[in-house]
């Protein structure tokens, strides 16, 4: 869920799992979490009272339960610009990659994965990769008091968490996909409204969200 709903690949890494989602990034993955509504205090969950960590009214735990939807920065769409880029069939011309103004390593990235896709087309991970790089502008998060459901078109990832840590708004989770997937997912409140979603083994990769009304 993480790696899906989590914007961003690695050039060095041809594996198309990496890429977003979704999310799924990871996706991707994926937000609102708590074991249950009233359980932060009285679980006994660590917090801190660190006044440099942003603050959220109530419990952030609940809070950041709901739907949500992504929101993708420049960032975000350069990246996605990549692996359509990578993807599309049939593959980029050498003029198509020097229209879209690559950088060296935006090419070595758009090579590998347009690669992995050539040799292993019917593989499940790049087929999900491609289903969720078609819909990822419109990829929603889905969190309940268990659940994390990330969803973009026919891609649909899931998992269940517990909570590690509060930290005011940041809660720190520990998820595990339906194929036994774990991560450690860092989830930051920025209002009511906003939820940052963050690989905590990987920090560069974050994800906006917003509220779905």
């Amino acid at each position: 869920v993480v790696a899906l709903a989590c914007a961003g690949s690695s050039p060095e890494e041809p594996d198309p799992s990496a890429a977003p989602a979704a999310a799924p990034s990871s996706p991707a993955a994926t937000p609102a979490y708590a074991p249950s509504p009233a359980a932060a205090p009285a679980a006994g969950l660590p917090t801190t009272d660190d006044p440099e960590r942003p603050s959220a009214p109530g419990n952030p735990v609940t809070a950041m339960q709901g739907d949500w939807a992504i929101q993708l920065g420049d960032e975000e769409r350069r990246q996605l610009m990549l692996l359509e880029l990578a993807l599309q069939d049939p593959p980029a011309t050498e003029q198509e990659l020097a229209e879209a103004g690559l950088s060296a390593e935006e090419r070595t990235m758009v090579g590998l994965l347009a690669s992995a896709r050539a040799r292993s087309p019917e593989d499940p991970k790049v087929q999900e990769v491609e289903g969720a790089v078609a819909n990822l502008r419109d990829a929603t998060l889905r969190i309940t008091d268990r659940d994390l459901i990330f969803s973009a078109g026919p891609v649909r990832r899931h998992a269940t968490y517990a909570v590690e840590r509060v930290d005011g708004a940041v809660v720190t989770i520990q998820s595990t996909d339906d194929d036994g997937t774990r991560d450690t997912t860092i989830l930051t409140m920025e209002g009511p409204d906003v939820l940052l979603l963050q690989d905590a083994a990987n920090p560069g990769r974050t994800q906006r969200f917003v509220r779905r009304r």
